[in-house]
């Protein structure tokens, strides 16, 4: 009960100090903290007396409650839903060791209200870590790890035998402006599952991963997993030094919504780029405009977020008060207009149009080239002529930078049919 107090006084100590507005501050906490909705409820973790985080609930109804499960030394990792009686349940997990990689991790659940968690058996292996568990209705989705990395894993039933998802991509091309190596496709590394959330037949996922032809940079992805087979990428993301990233993905009514964000130089942001977006089930994009710093986001229906609000200037929630300098606030109702697709919004996987031709040699150059969309017998003609000086009818190239001063790299276009040549020996850097 103790912290439980210490819980309610923050937060009535935040909303008091508040202007009067239209979003709502229902909680302040000192560390960031993912957050999920569903129907008008809210789960998320805020910090104790003690320094674990206790799991917290939020409804206009019922107002701010905590739940009477144990606490975690780290955020819970909280997803909110109907089961299959239509009762608001949250689920989560708990593990035997926390850290950057938690290991030892089992799935629980608690109906709001319920006096109690329960586990949710079927859903371990020897082995193995269980971890971001979304539900809806009799179905379950969540993450196993193992020595051989993160699957998603989805469960139709209680009685039902798991089935893997696509998950993290294993393998990437690069698309249409990404050609920083000879190859377009490379394996990717370094992967993780960042966000879950489970619909009535698809999930929405937010992944990340190295990929060489990224130069360094971290790339993310919305996905989404038709749970009838195939997988959609909704935004793809290369996080630059403005820390861009996504703030959750999860649906409401069948539409996707997702955030963009900056943790980093607020300058990589700005109310054109960055904020909510919404994919409709009829594949209309619209975005919702804004520049702030957020740690997490979901819709609660009827276009209102909930948003974990970084107003620290170390971009770590942390402030002089136990409040912390992060409220966690029910948005007003979102105006979103009506937007161009996202970047590289197209079915996952392969794309054909984009094909590695092999190297040649004009004089002492060698090279290699690339292309999307134009055969490979054009693209090396192409490549040939404009080493030669020669013009080429129809192409139009110019240098690809950056590059190292010694390479040599540019590309051509035709229309929509992109080539790209490069030094093998000085790829560009």
């Amino acid at each position: 009960m103790a912290s439980h107090r210490f819980l309610l006084a923050v937060v009535a100590s935040c909303m008091a100090a508040s202007p009067a507005a239209a979003d709502q501050v229902v909680a302040t906490t000192s560390a960031p903290t993912p957050v999920a909705g569903w129907n008008g409820t809210a789960a998320f973790s805020v910090k104790d007396a003690t320094g674990g985080f206790q799991l917290a609930v939020w409804s206009a109804a019922d107002g701010l409650r905590t739940a009477p499960v144990p606490d975690r030394p780290q955020p819970f990792d909280a997803d909110v839903g109907p089961d299959a009686g239509g009762a608001t349940v949250v689920v989560y997990s708990r593990c035997r060791t926390y850290g950057r990689h938690p290991a030892g991790c089992a799935l629980y659940r608690w109906t709001i209200g319920a006096p109690r968690e329960q586990t949710i058996a079927g859903t371990g292996a020897a082995g193995t870590s269980q971890s971001r568990p979304s539900i809806w209705r009799d179905a379950l989705a969540w993450v196993r790890t193992s020595a051989h990395g993160a699957r998603v894993l989805f469960r139709a039933s209680a009685s039902a035998r798991p089935r893997v998802l696509p998950g993290v991509p294993t393998t990437r091309c690069a698309e249409f402006d990404e050609m920083w190596l000879l190859r377009p496709c490379n394996p990717t590394t370094d992967r993780s599952i960042e966000s879950l959330d489970l619909a009535a037949r698809r999930v929405a996922l937010v992944v990340a991963y190295d990929f060489p032809n990224a130069a360094g940079f971290r790339h993310s992805e919305v996905r989404i997993d038709d749970l009838a087979g195939g997988a959609e990428i909704a935004h793809l993301l290369t996080t630059g030094e403005g820390g861009q990233t996504f703030a959750g993905a999860a649906f409401a009514a069948g539409d996707l919504y997702w955030t963009l964000t900056c943790l980093g130089d607020p300058s990589g942001c700005s109310a054109r780029t960055a904020g909510t977006l919404r994919l409709s089930e009829q594949g209309r994009y619209a975005r919702a405009g804004f520049a702030r710093p957020l740690w997490g986001s979901a819709p609660l229906g009827g276009g209102r977020m909930i948003e974990v609000r970084d107003a620290s200037e170390a971009r770590d929630c942390r402030a002089a008060t136990p409040a912390g300098a992060c409220p966690i606030v029910v948005t007003d109702p979102l105006a979103f207009v009506a937007a161009r697709r996202a970047p590289h919004h197209r079915p996952a996987g392969v794309n054909p149009r984009l094909r590695y031709c092999g190297t040649g040699r004009s004089g002492v150059r060698r090279y290699a080239v690339n292309t999307q969309g134009a055969d490979c017998a054009t693209a090396r003609l192409v490549a040939r002529s404009r080493l030669a000086g020669r013009p080429v009818s129809r192409w139009a190239c110019t240098p690809v930078r950056p590059m190292q001063p010694a390479g040599f790299s540019f590309s051509c276009h035709a229309g929509r049919d992109q080539i790209w040549v490069f030094d093998p020996a000085h790829p560009p850097a």
